[in-house]
């Protein structure tokens, strides 16, 4: 099954945003990640961007309908918060190499 090699890799986990676009929680939600459990707002898709899986961190988060979230006083506002801590505060471990960044001239 070839398909499922690297599964973890492969995997984004996405969080529907329909109903609790206002704060960003889905309801009855407990994130895993202690310092993500003490925000305000924005607490699934943030647990989602910083979940390890296997010890390497997941492909991806998305969000269905997002859109609702462009409305908030912040475009994007959690989605933003969520890809911010995953990439910055919290970055994961990938098996993939990343490119190298461009040499400044």
């Amino acid at each position: 099954h070839t398909h499922l090699d690297k599964w973890d890799e492969k995997t984004i986990i996405t969080a529907e945003y329909e109903q609790t676009w206002r704060d960003g929680n889905g309801r009855g939600y407990s994130a895993a990640d202690a310092d993500v459990r003490a925000m305000q707002g924005g607490r699934q898709i943030t647990d989602y961007a910083v979940l390890d899986l296997n010890g390497k961190r997941v492909a991806g988060i998305g969000t269905y309908h997002m859109e609702y979230d462009k409305s908030d006083e912040i475009p994007y506002r959690w989605l933003r918060q969520a890809l911010d801590f995953g990439n910055k505060t919290k970055p994961g471990k990938f098996t993939g190499k990343l490119p190298a960044p461009a040499k400044k001239n």
